[in-house]
């Protein structure tokens, strides 16, 4: 008989025995067992590193640097690597391991890794740089806010970061107080190492002057502090001066926009009707002229026929008086011819 068991993780460890009976007219003829200890071990999962600063004595530092898997069966065997380097390593009965380097602020020292091995399989963690930079200012404040459905302002969130720090820790101040994690009108959300966040409902109780410091996690006998915020519900539903000036601004700038156009308007329209006063004068000029020569022409036409009528009267009148002579000069030519 076989037995199989998938899947097997260490709750699969501890005793097994195996029994075999031998049964004739319902009676145990022969019984026979065996018993083994089997162990089973959960192999080792990826280490997750980490590490904090501790401040020994003035200016003297060093890293405590975390080594943990979740999941494998002690003993676990833990390496602390700076790049290729091993720096030390540890076998214990547990999941999580601790190590001392040490540190100085404000410079490169290199990539950390961690190694598990618990004999059946190995994993290492990420690559982490070993690198502390301290808290440095300016320490910048600034909000946004949500409005309700009366366009008044309900919540503000208000943000505080510093120029640069490695591990930074947050406080907030309400009028000089400092304000824990959570009250009745507030809520603290911190965001190392890039800043952190304080939630307010607007009303009479969060009225005040709001700033926020910042220090090393490690050593926070000095702190930098972010300048003063006064905000309360009137405030915050009142229009910014800035604003109010951009609005009349634009509304000053549209006036005269419009008046600008107005006038433009009003010169081109006076240049049309002007351009279109001096074609109608040149048109009634040039069809003035016209009539001139027409009449000019038609005056000539009438004293030339005039003048050909006279001729034509004249030459008439002309040749009546002297015909009884041309007369006479015929007869006479024809006599001479006759004799």
């Amino acid at each position: 008989m076989i037995c199989v068991i998938l899947r097997t993780t260490s709750k699969d460890s501890g005793s097994y025995m195996c029994v075999a009976t031998n049964h004739f007219n319902k009676t145990n003829i022969f019984t026979s067992s065996s018993e083994v200890m089997i162990t089973v071990k959960d192999v080792v999962s990826t280490p997750d590193i980490s590490f904090t600063v501790l401040k020994e004595y003035s200016h003297n530092y060093s890293a405590e640097v975390t080594c943990q898997s979740t999941k494998g069966t002690p003993p676990v065997t833990f390496s602390l690597y700076n790049r290729t380097e091993l720096v030390t390593n540890i076998t214990i009965e547990e999941r999580i391991a601790t190590f001392k380097v040490p540190l100085v602020l404000d410079q490169y020292l290199g990539r950390l890794r961690c190694q598990a091995n618990n004999g059946d399989q190995i994993e290492f963690s990420q690559w982490i740089p070993l690198e502390v930079v301290p808290v440095g200012g300016p320490v910048i404040m600034h909000y946004d806010y949500d409005v309700g459905e009366n366009y008044a302002v309900s919540g503000l969130r208000l943000y505080c970061k510093a120029a640069k720090g490695s591990l930074p820790l947050y406080q907030w101040f309400l009028n000089k107080t400092l304000l824990h994690d959570r009250g009745s009108f507030y809520y603290v959300v911190n965001q190392p190492p890039g800043q952190s966040m304080l939630l307010l409902s607007v009303g009479r109780s969060s009225a005040g002057t709001y700033h926020c410091e910042v220090s090393d996690s490690f050593d926070n006998t000095s702190s930098i502090s972010s300048s003063g915020l006064y905000l309360d519900e009137e405030v915050l539903n009142r229009l910014p001066v800035l604003v109010v000036a951009v609005v009349l601004g634009c509304f000053i700038f549209l006036v005269v926009l419009v008046s600008i156009c107005c006038l433009v308007g009003a010169m081109f329209r006076q240049r049309q009707n002007e351009g279109k006063s001096l074609l109608s004068l040149e048109m009634n000029v040039a069809a003035y002229e016209g009539e001139l020569d027409s009449s000019e022409y038609d005056e000539n036409a009438d004293l030339v026929e005039t003048t050909r009528g006279d001729a034509f009267h004249l030459a008439s009148e002309t040749s009546v008086d002297e015909w009884p002579k041309i007369e006479k000069e015929k007869n006479t030519l024809q006599d001479e011819r006759t004799s």
